[in-house]
């Protein structure tokens, strides 16, 4: 258990507590600060958040905590066993946790709600009862939801680029030879990596396309989730651990991710997965950066043979060219489809030559 971090677990209704390990003399605060934000209908159901709590906690930064909270409802059990779950009264539950500021709990949003999401499970399990193996397990929040990025990173060294690679390629992970918690620690950090939600956000764009409703527009491009079949043909990446290393197959790399890996495994990152989730955070933006300028050069490229050349010198100099290319072949818009067409011919060309 981290010394620095806490949780407290309220039933939501009246805020009483239903497991902590916050003293008292700090909680207190925080149930006056969760009633206020209670009463202005602050509070609801749904993803987590963070907010600045000034509890006074020594070692925090001018005595103010990170606080993480996300409402949870349950279905409350019924004697009867067989009411309807519309008609099914719900049960509320606040779950908190704790920690300073230079946490950047912000940064672990999603893994903290999945973490929040199965204490509430658990207990509910056992009867809302916080047991001491339940109460140890929900003190292991940092460890689990947060380190998780700095131990990958430790077990993978240079082979994080691998996993990348396979994450921006919205791959399908496999892993063999590996404890459960390096598993899970290895599938969360791809999922760190991965950029399929963000990119599928226009799929409602592509389906009015397909239907025929709107012309064809290089905005497809960013649908990693476009087609029937995009499921069934997405690469399957094995991840194998033995007394030898680690290693990936199939084991693809580009100079980007390569950059980035070695971005990761610095020192003065090493230990540190707030730092390193930042780094992450960093090559993402960096990537949906490179793809909205291969949207403009390849919109362009449509009608203009000098911008045609200019979106192959990108794409060959840009050191992440098939991963690119993954994501334009993607788009269904006869144009552009025809002008991806050209450039890859050109790079496959130029490769052969510089082989």
């Amino acid at each position: 258990m981290d010394s620095e971090t806490f949780y407290v677990i309220y039933c939501c209704e009246i805020l009483t507590i239903l497991s902590s390990d916050l003293v008292s003399v700090y909680e207190v605060h925080l149930q006056k600060l969760l009633t206020q934000r209670l009463l202005k209908g602050a509070l609801y159901s749904g993803p987590g958040s963070i907010i600045s709590a000034d509890l006074g906690i020594p070692g925090t930064t001018d005595g103010k905590s990170a606080c993480y909270h996300r409402v949870i409802e349950t279905d409350r059990d019924s004697p009867d066993g067989d009411v309807p779950s519309a008609d099914k009264k719900k049960d509320k539950f606040i779950v908190c946790f704790l920690a300073n500021q230079d946490r950047l709990l912000d940064l672990f949003l999603v893994d903290l709600d999945r973490f929040a999401l199965g204490v509430i499970k658990d207990l509910q399990q056992k009867k809302f009862h916080a047991d001491d193996a339940t109460k140890r397990s929900i003190q292991q929040w940092y460890t689990v939801s947060v380190e998780y990025v700095s131990r990958c990173i430790s077990l993978l060294k240079n082979n994080v680029k691998f996993l990348i690679h396979a994450a921006l390629l919205d791959a399908k992970l496999s892993c063999r030879g590996c404890t459960n918690e390096q598993e899970n620690d290895i599938i969360r950090l791809f999922q760190s990596c991965n950029l399929s939600g963000i990119l599928t956000q226009v799929k409602p764009v592509k389906q009015q396309h397909d239907n025929g409703s709107l012309s064809g527009s290089i905005d497809m491009l960013v649908d990693v989730g476009a087609g029937d079949n995009q499921s069934d043909m997405q690469n399957i990446v094995m991840v194998n651990i033995t007394d030898n290393g680690v290693n990936f197959v199939p084991a693809g790399c580009t100079r980007f991710c390569e950059e980035w890996s070695k971005t990761l495994n610095k020192p003065e990152f090493q230990q540190n997965s707030v730092k390193l989730k930042q780094v992450i955070e960093a090559i993402k933006l960096k990537f949906i950066q490179t793809v909205n300028i291969l949207k403009r050069l390849l919109r362009e490229a449509e009608n203009d043979f000098y911008a045609l050349y200019r979106a192959y010198i990108f794409l060959r100099d840009s050191g992440n060219s098939n991963i690119l290319l993954h994501y334009a072949n993607l788009e269904t818009s006869p144009n552009v489809a025809s002008v991806v067409s050209v450039i890859d011919e050109f790079i496959k060309l130029d490769h052969i030559q510089r082989e």
